[in-house]
């Protein structure tokens, strides 16, 4: 009797804890599919048995890794996709990279030669997990960009660091999850500026209108989008009500989806979009993580056997 095929999936061991089940196992073996841990010697393994293929090497997924080299692979994007409806445009807010080292002075002319307005939102260039690597500042004046600059480090975001033009958004992300031909939308809160800005001003509270900031022109914050411990996992919608932000058809986070794999020659990934509220026919890109938290969707056992019959049945086509 063959042996099924074997597929072996290489993760650090807090992700492969998360991801690798006994309920994702059991659902594979029942597909005829099975699943192996891989160490770190993958690239020297295929050598030597060349008759293996591998999906997403590593030398394409640390693309991911460095917010500079992803937006080298993506800043420039400008996709049209035809919808039902219209076109609608994608692309990526201007960005610039202060380098470490920089002054307050050099990273202000930075901000201004790339055409860049405040606020802006400061993320490290490092995306790879290390220490920090999540940290988010929202810098909403001058003040705030030399806090940056001078205490960086101090504050936990420490430079070289992407500075992205903040666009307004109505306080809902979309976050699309890609297992190849598979694709996963989920709404999730963000930062909405714009409503704090008329809370702040509503407020009857004296102490709302006073609290004092002690970087003046700086927040910094940690993963904004990140999913809320006090709801159930697999919510699919978890955007603010009322955010006023239309979502496009959703062969357009498939087509998406297919373009960015093409670019990057990944199958595994997210991506995460905000639409202007006042403009629901301009999506901005404004992130990509590598194997992203798959286990929070809801039945993302089918989703990963979906995803491993596809290459099962490619590489057997080939």
């Amino acid at each position: 009797m063959p042996r099924p095929p074997v597929i072996g999936i290489g993760l650090p061991e807090p992700k492969a804890r998360k991801h690798i089940t006994p309920e994702l196992t059991r659902a594979a073996q029942k597909a005829g599919i099975e699943l192996v841990i891989l160490d770190t010697q993958l690239e020297s393994y295929q050598e030597s048995h060349p008759g293996v293929q591998i999906f997403d090497p590593p030398r394409r997924v640390c693309t991911l890794s460095n917010r500079r080299a992803t937006l080298e692979r993506l800043g420039d994007i400008h996709w049209a996709i035809q919808t039902p409806e219209g076109v609608v445009t994608c692309t990526v807010p201007r960005y610039t990279v202060l380098e470490e080292g920089a002054s307050f002075e050099e990273a202000l002319r930075r901000i201004g030669a790339s055409g860049l307005d405040l606020p802006v939102l400061v993320k490290p260039v490092w995306a790879d997990g290390r220490a920090g690597s999540h940290a988010l500042a929202v810098v909403t004046a001058e003040s705030g960009l030399r806090h940056l600059s001078e205490r960086g480090s101090q504050l936990g975001l420490a430079l070289p660091a992407v500075a992205q033009q903040y666009v307004p958004h109505g306080g809902c992300l979309f976050k699309v999850y890609v297992l190849g031909r598979h694709v996963r939308m989920v709404t999730r809160p963000s930062l909405d500026l714009e409503a704090e800005r008329t809370a702040r001003q509503g407020a009857r509270e004296p102490l709302q209108r006073t609290t004092s900031n002690p970087c003046p022109g700086l927040r910094m914050a940690s993963r904004v989008s990140a999913y809320p411990s006090s709801v159930p996992w697999g919510e699919a919608d978890l955007a603010p009500k009322g955010h006023g932000v239309t979502p496009p058809p959703d062969q357009v986070w498939e087509e998406m989806a297919r373009r960015i794999s093409e670019r990057l020659k990944l199958h595994l990934f997210n991506y995460d979009v905000i639409i202007p509220a006042a403009d629901p026919t301009q999506l901005h890109l404004i992130d990509i993580n590598y194997f992203p938290g798959y286990e929070k969707l809801a039945g993302y056992e089918d989703l990963m056997v979906d995803f491993f019959q596809d290459i099962v049945g490619d590489f057997v086509a080939e």
